[in-house]
This record gives structure tokens, C-alpha cells and sequence, in this order.
């Protein structure tokens, strides 16, 4: 009887002993620990859990009657735990306070005493409400990104982070996501703002576009980010060297015409002249450009020129005249160019009738 008696003291000493040590590592545990019994009653919680419930002794209470779940019992949460997506999280309030928690559930089988479950819960309101600002951020760029006509893109640390479709289109990668940057590119500078730079886009299937490059800095998902606005400019540029070899073109059909042409400004100031008017008049073309229409006139027909000029209107776009210059009669035939009723410039055509006049 004694030696059962010293038995069951040992083993009583024992489980004492287990118990708090038991309590020791729980209280040691980094995650708040909750254990209730199969029909949510608590059992234990450990002082980190404790910080949530400092007015409240919640020890043999239910746990739904002391924390605010959309659960009408423990196994139905227990079930709920096991199917969890990347933003999985549960809306709990506790006191008065609202929180989103991660809750994690083991549940425990004894063969001599109540199965429990263990509960481990985690206030994450910080990282989920930063993860849903990003999905919120990311769909605004989104939103905004496509209502333009321009290719878009967020980098980091020289890092694609995100694009609209219409760089994808113009890249022709599918999947762009933390690609280098400036790989990309012939050439770009990678700091500071950059206003329409003009460079070669390199798609994947090894064309070469003209693009110009727009970069602004910004924050982006609290990170120091560029936004670049990539225009495609290819037909652009087609266009301008198509006008420049149309230009060239013009250029000398001008210049091997048997009429001085030239172009002047409101103030009569020459800002164009073909090589028949500087022979004609004996310039340079260096020369021309300090010059006034009126500066070859003869003295006696300035002013009535001058004066006939400016009654060129959108209306009455032409004057034509006869004046001697350098004992040889000339031809003025003078037109108004305008652009929306606004003159652009006076051009003036200047033939020698010397031999028909005679």
C-alpha cells in the first residue's frame, strides 16, 4: 500500500514536472498558442496569446465567445485551415479590436485523456494590408497602363517589374518579369529623368524599332522605382527621312531653276534663297540670310513695295511688280503662305524680263 502510494506520489512529481515544462517551451514560442478541447473550450494559452486578452480571464471559456470568428465551431475552422490560398487570412475581433490573423490548427489525439486542438494564431493586419496595397497599386497601373497608346513599364533595380500589353506587344516577350532593363536597349542612360531619348528597342525576334524613352522616378510598393513611357516612333522616322530625301530633292530642283526664288518673314527679313538669287544679286548664301527683301530694291520702290507686301492676306495671298535692279528688270511675284489664317512666311519668285521688256 505504502510503496503504491510512493509510486503514484513519483508519478504525480512526474507529470507536475512535464506540465511545467511543457508551459516553459509554450511561453517560449515565438506564435501566440491557444489549446481547446474538442468543443472549443480553452485549455491553456501562453503569455505571448495573452497580450491579446489583458482585460479577460479566458481560461475554460468557449474560444468563439471570447474571439469574433465566422465560425459556428472549432472543427469547422479546423477544416477551414486546410484549404488556404496566398492571401488566406481570418477576420477576428478581439475586445473590441479587429484584427486579420493567420491561424494554423493541429489537432491532438490521447488515448488516457480529451483530444485538443492547438491552435497557433498570428496578427498579420500589417502584411496583408501591404500585400493587398501592392494588388491594389498593381491593378491601377494596370487600369491605367492599357487606356494608353504607349508601351509602359516599372523597373527596379534595372529589373522589368510590370508592363502594359502594349509593351509587350512591341517587345514580342510574352513574358518580360525581371528581365535587365537595359538589355533591351542600344543605349539608355539608367539614372536620373530622362525626356524623350531617342534609342533602338531590340524585340526578341531580333528587330530593331525607334523608340523614345520617357523615365520619371516614383515609388513604387514603397521601393525606388523608374516608370519608362517607350513610344514606337518607327514610322515617324520613316516619315522625316522620307522629307528630308524629298527636301534634298526639292533643294535642287530649285537651285538648277532659271528663277531666283526666295522666302522672307513678316519683318521682310530673307530666310531662303536659291543659287540663281544670290548670282543674280551677287551674295553668298551667308550673306543672304542678314539681308531685307527690301535691301536689293531699288531706293524709289521700297516703300511701295513694303507696303504692298503687307496687304498679303489670307484672302489676297499675291503681288507681283516690275523693278530694275542693277540696270536689268525683274519680275516680283510675291504669295503669302498661311497655316490657319497665320502667315508662316512670304515666298517670292523673281524672274529676269530684261530681253522681253526691251
Amino acid at each position: 500500500m505504502d510503496l503504491a502510494k510512493e509510486i503514484s506520489n513519483v508519478l504525480k512529481s512526474d507529470i507536475n514536472n512535464t506540465d511545467k515544462k511543457l508551459t516553459s517551451v509554450c511561453n517560449m514560442l515565438q506564435d501566440q498558442l491557444i489549446i481547446v478541447d474538442v468543443e472549443g473550450t480553452i485549455q491553456f494559452i501562453n503569455d505571448r496569446a495573452k497580450f491579446y486578452f489583458p482585460k479577460l480571464s479566458i481560461i475554460n471559456k468557449n474560444l468563439f465567445d471570447v474571439m469574433t470568428l465566422d465560425f459556428d465551431n472549432i472543427k469547422d475552422l479546423y477544416i477551414s485551415t486546410k484549404n488556404k490560398n496566398k492571401l488566406h487570412y481570418y477576420d477576428v475581433e478581439i475586445d473590441g479590436v479587429k484584427y486579420k490573423m493567420d491561424i494554423s490548427i493541429s489537432y491532438i489525439e490521447f488515448e488516457t485523456a480529451k483530444n485538443v486542438y492547438v491552435l497557433l494564431i498570428d496578427n498579420i493586419t500589417e502584411r496583408i494590408d501591404f500585400e493587398n496595397e501592392i494588388i491594389e497599386s498593381n491593378e491601377k497601373f494596370k487600369i491605367f497602363s492599357e487606356l494608353t497608346n504607349d508601351a509602359m513599364i516599372i523597373v527596379q533595380n534595372n529589373k522589368i517589374v510590370a508592363n502594359n500589353n502594349k509593351f509587350t506587344f512591341i517587345s514580342e516577350y510574352s513574358d518580360i518579369n525581371y528581365q535587365l532593363f537595359g538589355n533591351l536597349f542600344d543605349d539608355i542612360p539608367l539614372s536620373g529623368r530622362l525626356f524623350r531619348y531617342e534609342t533602338i528597342l531590340n524585340t526578341k525576334n531580333n528587330r530593331k524599332i525607334n523608340v523614345s524613352v520617357n523615365r520619371e522616378n516614383i515609388i513604387w510598393n514603397d521601393i525606388e522605382s523608374q516608370i519608362y513611357v517607350i513610344r514606337d516612333i518607327s514610322i515617324f522616322k520613316q516619315t522625316e527621312k522620307n522629307l528630308e530625301l524629298r527636301a534634298e530633292r526639292f533643294s535642287d530642283l530649285l537651285n538648277h531653276s532659271y528663277i531666283a526664288l526666295c522666302c522672307f518673314d513678316s519683318m521682310l527679313k530673307i530666310t531662303y534663297a536659291n543659287d540663281v538669287f544670290l548670282k543674280d544679286f551677287d551674295l553668298t548664301k551667308y550673306e543672304v540670310l542678314n539681308k531685307s527683301i527690301l535691301d536689293i530694291l531699288p531706293e524709289k520702290d521700297k516703300i511701295t513695295f513694303m507696303e504692298n507686301v503687307l496687304k498679303i492676306s489670307p484672302t489676297n495671298t499675291g503681288y507681283r511688280s516690275l523693278h530694275v535692279c542693277n540696270d536689268r528688270y525683274k519680275d516680283f511675284v510675291c504669295f503669302g503662305k498661311y497655316s490657319n489664317n497665320i502667315l508662316d512666311e512670304y515666298q517670292c519668285s523673281i524672274r529676269d524680263i530684261t530681253n522681253y521688256y526691251k
